[in-house]
C-alpha cells in the first residue's frame, strides 16, 4: 500500500485464492475467518490513507479508463511464449511477431520462458498437493492479464462476424475501486510469482526422483547451467541506459529566487522527464505525465486549446479573441516559455507563428537542449466561453440553421474574464422547451441569477458581472425532464431531455 495500490489488489486477489482453495481442501472455515482478521486489522491500519484515495476517486480527479484502454493494454495469448524484443538473439524475430499486438512492448514483455514453464509442468504433475494452490492462482492472474476479451496474434475479432471472446476481467471494471486499473497485463507479475513456486516444485520432485541430481557435485553443476538457461531465455543485451541530466537552464533557475510556472513547448502530457526535471527547478509546470485528472484552464483555452470551427459548436466562439492566449498564460502564471527544438513531436512549421504569438522575441536563454523566452503580456481584457458538462451530442440540424444541444436536468457553461477589473456581459442564447412548458434557472458559480418560464423559443439577453478569472455558468431545468419515447414521438430516443440551446455568446455589455 505505502508503494502502489496494484500490490494490494494483487494480494487481495491472491489472498481471495488462497481462501477459496485451502477452505475447500480442508473442510473448514478457519482459512475464512483469519483472512477476515487480518482484512479488518488491514483496513484499521490502511484508513489514513484509503479515505483520503477514495475521495479523490469520487471527485472525478482521477480519471477512470474506458473499455478501449484496458483491451489496448491487454496481454496476448502468445505474449507469454515470444522472446524480449530486447532479446540479442531472437528479439528482432519476436518483435516481428509482436507487430500486431495491441499493447506497447514496454508493458507487453512478459515472456514466461520455456525453462521455468517445464520445470512448473513437471512440479504440477508430481506434487500435485503442493502445486495445486499454485496453479490455480496462476490460472487466474493469468487469465486477468489477458484483460477484458481474448487476444490471440494481435486480434481480439474472429470469424466474418467479428465474434470476441469475453474473459473475467469485464467484470472488474464495473467495480468501484479496482475500476481504476487501466493496465489488465500488470497481473502478470504474479503470474511469474507462481511460475516461480510451480518451478522451484518441480526441481525439488526432479531431484527426489532422480537421486543423483540432489547430490552436492550434481547441484554445484546442474547450478550455473539452469541459470545459464535462465540468462539465454531472457537476456536483454544491449540494455539501453541513458544519462538523464536536468537541462542547464533548470539548473541555472533551482538558484534563483523568480517565482512563477514553466511552458515546455511542444506541450505534452507524456513527458516523464519533465516531473524529474521539476525536482531539480521546483517550479509548476503545465503538462508532465500525472495519472491524475488535472484541470489545466490552457487545456482549453489558446494556445494549447483549439477553438471550434465557424458553424460547428453552439457556442460562437469561431476567431480567437485579441490576447486570449496571453491572458490564458498570464492566468496560469506562465513565466517562462521553454522550447525543446530537437523533440520529434516539435511542429518547426508552425513554431514561429507560436512564438510570434505568445512569445516576447528577446530570448532568456539559449543553448543546444532548450531555447528560453518570456510570454507576451497581455493587453486589452477580453473573455471566453467553452462548454461545460450536462450536454448531450450535436444535434444535427437542417441547412442554414445554428448548431444546437439539449440537456436533461443541467448543463454548465465555462467563462473566463480576462483584465484587471470586473466587467459586466452579456449571456445570450436561444433556448427552446421540450414538449411543454418548463421552468429555466441560470446560476453562476453556484449562485441563482434569475428565474423564467420558457414556452416556445426564446432569446435570452441576461447580464452577469464576472470578475477576473473562471467562472461557471449553470442552466438548471426545475421540472423533470421528458423522453420523446415516452410521449410517443417518432423513434426510440429514450434520452430524458428539458430544454435545447443554441446561439450562445458572452459579448461585453458596452
Amino acid at each position: 500500500m505505502l508503494v502502489d495500490w496494484q500490490y494490494v489488489v494483487f494480494a487481495l486477489f491472491f489472498t481471495a485464492v488462497y481462501v477459496a482453495y485451502t477452505t475447500i481442501a480442508r473442510r473448514s472455515l478457519v482459512p475464512a475467518l483469519l483472512a477476515v482478521a487480518i482484512g479488518a486489522a488491514w483496513l484499521v491500519l490502511a484508513l489514513p490513507l484509503l479515505v483520503p484515495t477514495v475521495a479523490q476517486i469520487r471527485s472525478g480527479v482521477t480519471q477512470l479508463p474506458d473499455l478501449s484502454a484496458a483491451r489496448t493494454y491487454s496481454a496476448d495469448l502468445l505474449n507469454f511464449v515470444l522472446p524480449s524484443p530486447l532479446h540479442p538473439w531472437w528479439g528482432a524475430w519476436g518483435e516481428r511477431m509482436q507487430e500486431d499486438f495491441t499493447a506497447p512492448p514496454v508493458e507487453a514483455a512478459i515472456f514466461l520462458g520455456f525453462l521455468p514453464l517445464a520445470l512448473a509442468a513437471l512440479g504440477l504433475v508430481w506434487d500435485r498437493r503442493r502445486a495445486g494452490l499454485w496453479a490455480l492462482a496462476a490460472m487466474v492472474f493469468c487469465l486477468l492479464a489477458l484483460g477484458p476479451v481474448l487476444h490471440v496474434n494481435g486480434r481480439w475479432r474472429f470469424g466474418d462476424s467479428g465474434w470476441s471472446v469475453p474473459l473475467p476481467y469485464a467484470a472488474l471494471q464495473r467495480l468501484p475501486g479496482l475500476n481504476v486499473a487501466r493496465v489488465p497485463l500488470r497481473f502478470s507479475v504474479m503470474l511469474t510469482l507462481c511460475l516461480a513456486v510451480l518451478a522451484g516444485l518441480g526441481l525439488v520432485q526432479l531431484a527426489r526422483r532422480f537421486p543423483r541430481l540432489g547430490g552436492g557435485r550434481a547441484r554445484l553443476a546442474l547450478a550455473p547451467v539452469l541459470l545459464a538457461g535462465l540468462l539465454v531465455e531472457h537476456l536483454a543485451l544491449p540494455y539501453q541506459m541513458e544519462r538523464v541530466q536536468a537541462p542547464a537552464f533548470y539548473r541555472q533557475l533551482a538558484g534563483s529566487p523568480e517565482a512563477g510556472t514553466i511552458l515546455e513547448w511542444p506541450f505534452s502530457l507524456r513527458r516523464a522527464r519533465s516531473n524529474y526535471y521539476q525536482t531539480v527547478h521546483g517550479r509548476p509546470i503545465v503538462g508532465g505525465y500525472v495519472a491524475r485528472r488535472m484541470h489545466y484552464t490552457l487545456r482549453v483555452l489558446p494556445p494549447l486549446g483549439g477553438l471550434p470551427e465557424r458553424g460547428s459548436e453552439i457556442v460562437s466562439s469561431e476567431v480567437e479573441p485579441a490576447n486570449l492566449g496571453a491572458w490564458a498564460l498570464d492566468y496560469s502564471g506562465v513565466r517562462w516559455i521553454v522550447v525543446y527544438p530537437d523533440d520529434p513531436r516539435l511542429d518547426r512549421q508552425g513554431l514561429p507563428q507560436f512564438l510570434g504569438r505568445y512569445a516576447e522575441p528577446m530570448l532568456v536563454y539559449q543553448d543546444g537542449e532548450t531555447v528560453v523566452y518570456r510570454p507576451r503580456p497581455p493587453g486589452a481584457p477580453t473573455s471566453f466561453l467553452a462548454l461545460g458538462r450536462g450536454w448531450y451530442d450535436l444535434e444535427e440540424r437542417p441547412a442554414g440553421q445554428p448548431p444546437a444541444r439539449w440537456f436533461s436536468a443541467a448543463a454548465s457553461l465555462n467563462a473566463w474574464s480576462f483584465g484587471p477589473e470586473p466587467r459586466t456581459y452579456a449571456l445570450r442564447f436561444d433556448a427552446w422547451a421540450y414538449h411543454q412548458p418548463r421552468r429555466l434557472q441560470i446560476l453562476l458559480d453556484g449562485q441563482p441569477v434569475g428565474e423564467w418560464r420558457v414556452e416556445h423559443t426564446q432569446r435570452f439577453d441576461v447580464p452577469l458581472t464576472l470578475t477576473p478569472g473562471e467562472h461557471t455558468i449553470e442552466l438548471r431545468a426545475l421540472d423533470p425532464p421528458t423522453s420523446p419515447a415516452s410521449v410517443g414521438a417518432a423513434g426510440n430516443d429514450t434520452r430524458p431531455l428539458s430544454f435545447n440551446i443554441s446561439n450562445v455568446e458572452l459579448p461585453p455589455k458596452p
